[in-house]
């Protein structure tokens, strides 16, 4: 009898831990699923103090646009860090565009060829057309302040 009552017990163990698992496992297929992205635009916009390289997706599949796998290079060896910074805007009727969102600053570590990557920003998406996407770039320290701004446009 004793070997008997060891295999009820494990199989009111498995009956008991089977209970717990199947919820589990529910819980894990019941997670959303990232939102699906494209187009992917890639770019390197270097200048003459800075650089940044990014993928940019102007519609995402929950409505929003994404700028990811982003770096910020110091391409000078002048003890100023270089920075980006990202604006979104959306095409009027009237051919101008409408601001929907400005990124914060985004800083490389100073030096010479110094890098800095930074994390996916998200914000309103302006459609997969009629779109703009602005990067600013320059470089700043603490002593002098920042200069060599310079913006550039992309449209799409």
């Amino acid at each position: 009898m004793p070997p008997i009552k060891r295999i009820c017990r494990g199989g009111i163990s498995l009956a008991v831990a089977a209970l717990f698992a199947v919820p589990m496992l529910a819980i894990v297929d019941a997670a959303p699923a990232a939102a699906a992205c494209s187009p992917t635009h890639y770019y390197y916009v270097p200048s003459e103090a800075a650089a940044v390289s990014l993928s940019w997706n102007p519609e995402c599949g929950d409505g929003a646009a994404e700028i990811s796998n982003g770096t910020v290079y110091d391409t000078l060896c002048d003890s100023r860090a270089a920075a980006a910074k990202f604006e979104v805007a959306d095409r009027t009727p009237s051919g101008s565009y409408s601001t929907l969102a400005i990124s914060s600053w985004y800083n490389s570590k100073t030096g010479c060829n110094n890098s800095s990557t930074f994390s996916p920003w998200r914000t309103y998406s302006p459609g997969s057309a009629g779109w703009r996407l602005r990067i600013h770039l320059r470089a700043c320290s603490s002593s002098s302040g920042c200069s060599l701004d310079r913006t550039y446009d992309y449209f799409g």
